[in-house]
């Protein structure tokens, strides 16, 4: 057994382990009428939050993507050039 087939079962395994432990943890009653007020807050303040990082996240992802897109295409026209 090579390497990627033992990489690519633990990660089907750990894969299947948080899919059964989503389903526990939803399956669980969330409580009494004000405990399901508080979680609904912290939901709400846990998606703006990730609704933030993502914005910042793809800002970086973008910046990061043109400057190496930049510096490729500037070294595959430097050896372009070299060779005409």
């Amino acid at each position: 057994m090579n390497l990627l087939t033992v990489v690519l079962f633990i990660a089907i395994l750990t894969t299947a382990y948080a899919a059964f432990n989503y389903v526990q943890v939803v399956s669980l009653d969330e409580g009494t009428v004000q405990m399901s007020e508080i979680a609904l807050a912290i939901r709400n303040g846990a998606n703006t939050f990730l609704a933030s990082e993502y914005k910042v996240l793809a800002v970086v992802l973008t910046v990061l993507f043109l400057l190496f897109a930049t510096f490729y295409l500037f070294q595959v026209l430097l050896h372009f050039c070299l060779v005409l």
